[in-house]
């Protein structure tokens, strides 16, 4: 299991820990890890939110174009020169000739299923980087253990070579070593 990333690795709870050989720090279960990186990752965000900007992109290109009605204003002759008043109407109706529509609604698809694999390709290496992170994390923890466990040796026999020399048994060179 790894640290919690919300726990400060340099507190004083943590050192104590690291020094008494004691292990206090939580422990996260690989999958809880990986689900908690999935869920917090602003990148992984970012493509979620481009799947749905897709659907929408989808939903759009099956829409038809609406129809508009144009009216002009009259106009008017401010300088006096009798030009004529002319009004305007018109109507405009789009019409899609070629299966346009069934091709822009394909290529929207298209997209969204591009999309879609963006997303499940960036899962599967945010997955990959977690996971590795998380064995990095087991290792190092498995260093330090050792380490510390080297360290309490080490302490033991500085310890023991205190005692011989306090008895004159070793001279003060051989405890220095």
């Amino acid at each position: 299991a790894a640290q919690s990333a919300s726990q400060n690795p340099t507190s004083p709870a943590a050192d104590r820990a690291s020094n008494s050989g004691e292990d206090n720090r939580p422990h996260v279960a690989f999958n809880n890890y990986v689900t908690e990186v999935l869920r917090s990752n602003l990148d992984l965000s970012v493509q979620r939110a481009n799947i749905a900007v897709s659907r929408a992109g989808v939903t759009s290109a099956s829409v038809t174009p609406d129809w508009s009605v144009d009216v002009g204003l009259p106009i008017v002759d401010l300088s006096n020169q009798g030009n004529p008043t002319n009004f305007s109407t018109g109507l405009n109706i789009p019409i899609e000739l070629g299966g346009k529509r069934a091709r822009r609604v394909r290529a929207a698809k298209a997209d969204l299923a591009t999309t879609n694999s963006d997303y499940d390709d960036a899962v599967r290496q945010l997955r990959a980087a977690a996971t590795s992170a998380f064995l990095d994390a087991l290792s190092a923890r498995a260093i330090l253990q050792s380490k510390n466990k080297s360290l309490s040796q080490f302490d033991r026999i500085v310890s023991v070579n205190e005692e011989r020399h306090r008895v004159g048994d070793i001279g003060e060179i051989e405890l220095v070593q």
